[in-house]
């Protein structure tokens, strides 16, 4: 954020600054001293975008005066991307172009920092940035270029670690410039001032047609394939470089999750890609907490026969009996062993982490090795084979179950069971292998200029100059820092061992017929990562030439600026390890304590947010992608589940029919509440019988009561205010998504029909100053009458982005589904 007051004029209570930088607190408009990621500082030049084509232009000319290195932080990055230059001949304004240029002509160092993000869900691409960008590199290259890939890193350990990403934007060039705002170096993000909705071909070249709201429907032209085709370096010094063309048209996600499987099998690095994956799911806390199915313990070959019967036959039922569902359970299961072995090895237990090891081998072996009707045939002669000799080992296991002939009772008990189960998996199976095999599932397709609009982009960038640049420097270095210790920890502490066990038990199973299983070769990502560290700097030149006196105001302008940043302390605990260990100090001379030292997460963005719009004067401007914030309750009617589900949903008061039935349900579900409560997850039982005054909101940032508060306190004194909030109307993704919907559902409770909705809010306050009563004995009445009159309007204005085009159907001929119109359609 950024103060254009010139520093000499700046109110008191604005800013408070002893002996330059050192001292330094902050007052309304930036985020509180306590809570800070760094100090405010001046003597910064700050340049405005509210377009994709300007900014994307701005950093295009940055990135060519690059002499030193380049950092690049975005949640998603195509390498493709035309920041400038577009529609021209050649293409040479695309990111990897420019980068090119960088590292193979002026030996610039690149850094390249992405979201890893989850393949089949919501998958960003980072894995063909990767790889293109790592083509433009040769033996003879003066400069260098690397890519970390950087998950979530939250420390949750539930299913909602999943909802979490990195979404930081940052270009930095040499210490000395520095983009921040909300626009990625990416598809669909490049737009003028007209924000169209019908696309030219010429500037939105095969990918960058970009709309993820509607269903594409085209493949490829011959003339966009060329497009794809790399270009060989000539040059006389080149060993093999290229200069990548255009990615092709996307894979699905899940194909491209499957794809780099296979992939890391083959060169011994699978059980590294697992882990990562194991760390976003956060699998092993999560199938624990929710009481789903744990982690199945099948025998690895070389097992005496007491641990085979236990392990076998004993865990057979448990992991076949919910018709298997293969693919998916035998996933989770296989992440979850090999993020256990991870789990021992940091804590030094070598065995543990062995035989974690030992069974994640197997339960791969398993997907990967076998057809599953082999498996299943081999299943079923275990359990027969186990009814015929349980007797006779009996007297081996003495510890189950207190009783050796359980064994045998178990068994038996369990063969028809099994045989069932067995039956119905391998018929999930064969329905699987024939989706799988489906060739609709690996469909390149693309969007038609006329059949579908594109999604227009509008977002803010800023292009920053002055000693503000250290803080994003320094952001970028520990983040950097904290993706290779992240990454490359498989293969640190016991993770030798480990890995020796893993191919001991490898070996075991190749020993079955038809089975050739590569050794792993590493536990870890990212080998060629190196750090950021105080030698790193002293070869770019040393800290005080590329930042100068961070004690003293800057000489490149006027604006006072202080870089705020969200984060965890899961993560905050990893920078701080990860710098300590590769050597990084950067310290800046301020008296704040560093962030990392504070036992708190950092939500430095939203408290300067809310700084600003307390201490705002005469307006508020909002523009936003996403509003949702604790509304309290939402507009949905009181009552409890059971008679929501009864009606089917329906809104209203229920029959006497469904009354009458309600209270039936009611008196067996209270019966038997406490027992069904202690044995299923969570408190089922008890949630579907409660009384709710609607639906509680799942946020908990005060946005909404900030800005009423700000508007009331406007009412109350007379004064005139008032408060802009723009949004799109619809921020992005299929309406068909449940989650795209509960996105839609959240902002219409916070702007209007929660209980305490930022209108609501208002609207209360203007009732309550008519009366002259206190504002909590507005009756809902009165309260629901001045929504209607519209007298928030004064002081609240909400607007929609919208553009509007028309599409001209020009032809078919690469269609691979039926067009979704008929004829010319508008938008």
């Amino acid at each position: 954020m950024a103060d254009g007051t010139n520093t000499s004029t700046v109110a008191r209570n604005a800013l408070t600054c002893q002996s330059g930088q050192v001292g330094t607190s902050s007052g309304d408009y930036y985020a509180p001293p306590d809570r800070q990621f760094a100090p405010v500082r001046h003597g910064n030049a700050v340049k405005s975008y509210t377009d994709g084509r300007s900014a994307m232009h701005a950093m295009a000319e940055a990135i060519r005066g690059a002499k030193k290195f380049i950092f690049i932080a975005d949640w998603q990055m195509n390498f493709d991307t035309e920041l400038t230059g577009r529609g021209e001949a050649g293409h040479r304004g695309r990111l990897s172009e420019l980068l090119y240029d960088a590292i193979n002509v002026r030996g610039v160092d690149v850094r390249v920092l992405l979201y890893d993000s989850i393949e089949a869900a919501a998958y960003t691409h980072e894995n063909e940035a990767r790889t293109a960008l790592y083509k433009m590199l040769d033996e003879n290259t003066p400069g260098n270029v690397q890519v970390g890939l950087h998950n979530p890193a939250t420390g949750r350990k539930d299913a909602f670690n999943i909802g979490f990403s990195h979404h930081q934007k940052i270009l930095v060039i040499d210490g000395k410039i520095a983009f921040v705002g909300g626009l990625d170096v990416a598809h669909g993000r490049w737009d003028d001032g007209n924000f169209d909705v019908v696309c030219d071909p010429a500037l939105h070249v095969i990918n960058d047609h970009y709309n993820n709201s509607v269903s594409k429907a085209r493949g490829m032209t011959s003339d966009e394939l060329k497009l794809t085709y790399d270009t060989p370096d000539q040059s006389p010094d080149a060993a093999g470089r290229v200069r990548p063309g255009f990615a092709p048209a996307y894979l699905p996600g899940m194909a491209i999750a499957m794809d780099r499987m296979r992939e890391q099998w083959d060169k011994g690095a699978a059980l590294a890609e697992l882990l990562d994956y194991a760390d976003k799911l956060a699998v092993p806390d999560w199938l624990e907490k929710n009481g789903l199915r744990k982690l199945a313990e099948f025998f690895v070959p070389g097992f005496d026969a007491t641990l085979r019967i236990v392990r076998t036959v004993a865990k057979v039922l448990e992991s076949i009996q919910v018709d298997l569902q293969e693919a998916e359970l035998k996933y989770a299961e296989v992440i979850a062993s090999v993020n256990r072995s991870v789990d021992e090895a940091l804590k030094g237990n070598g065995g543990a982490s062995g035989d974690a090891a030992l069974r994640a081998v197997e339960g791969y072996a398993l997907i990967k090795a076998k057809e599953f009707e082999a498996w299943a045939a081999e299943k079923r002669a275990v359990v027969q084979s186990a009814v015929g000799t349980a007797e006779k080992i009996g007297s081996r296991v003495v510890g189950y179950v207190g009783d050796p002939s359980a064994v045998s009772r178990d068994v038996e008990a369990a063969r028809r069971a099994v045989m069932d189960a067995l039956d119905r998996a391998l018929e999930a199976w064969k329905s699987f292998e024939t989706w799988l095999n489906t060739p609709v599932g690996r469909e390149q397709m693309l969007l038609d200029k006329g059949r579908h609009a594109r999604m227009p982009w509008q977002d803010v960038h800023a292009r920053l100059e002055g000693p503000a640049v250290f803080d994003i420097c320094r952001n970028f270095m520990h983040r950097w820092n904290a993706m290779m210790w992240q990454n490359q920890g498989g293969d640190r502490g016991v993770g030798k061992d480990v890995r020796e066990k893993v191919n001991k038990g490898i070996g075991q199973v190749n020993r079955l017929p038809g089975v050739s299983l590569p050794e792993q070769k590493t536990f870890a990502r990212g080998q060629e990562i190196t750090a950021l560290n105080d030698a790193w700097l002293k070869a770019m030149g040393g800290g005080k030439q590329l930042f100068g006196d961070l004690t003293q105001p800057g000489s490149a302008g006027g604006i006072s600026v202080q870089i705020v940043r969200s984060s965890g302390t899961a993560l905050h605990a990893m920078e701080k390890k990860a710098c300590a260990k590769v050597g990084l100090a950067m310290d800046d001379g301020s008296c704040i304590a560093p962030y990392w030292e504070r036992d708190q997460p950092m939500h430095s963005i939203q408290d300067a947010m809310l700084n600003c719009i307390e201490s705002a004067r005469a307006y508020v401007y909002i523009e936003t992608q996403f509003l949702i914030s604790d509304c309290s309750y939402s507009d949905a009617e009181p009552g409890n589940r059971l008679d929501t589900i009864i009606r089917g949903g329906r809104r209203g008061p229920s029959t006497a029919a469904e009354q009458k039935k309600a209270h039936k349900i009611g008196r067996v579900l209270g019966a038997t509440q406490k027992t069904a409560d202690k044995v299923l997850p969570g408190t089922p039982a008890a949630d579907t019988l409660a009384f709710q005054q609607g639906v509680r909101s799942a946020a908990r940032n005060k946005l909404v009561q900030t800005i009423a508060t700000r508007i009331i306190k406007a009412i109350r004194s007379g004064q005139a205010f008032h408060v802009y909030i723009t949004l799109p109307v619809h921020p992005e993704g299929s309406l068909f998504d449940g989650a795209v919907l509960k996105q839609h559902y959240w902002a219409q409770q916070t702007l209007l029909r929660g209980r305490d909705s930022l209108i609501r809010r208002v609207c209360r306050a203007l009732v309550a100053k008519r009366l002259e009563i206190r504002e909590d004995s507005v009756y809902e009445e009165d309260l629901r009458k001045e929504v209607v009159a519209g007298g928030w309007k004064s002081y609240l204005t909400i607007l929609n982005l919208r553009s509007y085009g028309v599409l001209k159907d020009v032809n078919h001929d690469h269609y691979r589904s039926a067009p979704p119109t008929v004829g010319g359609s508008a938008s």
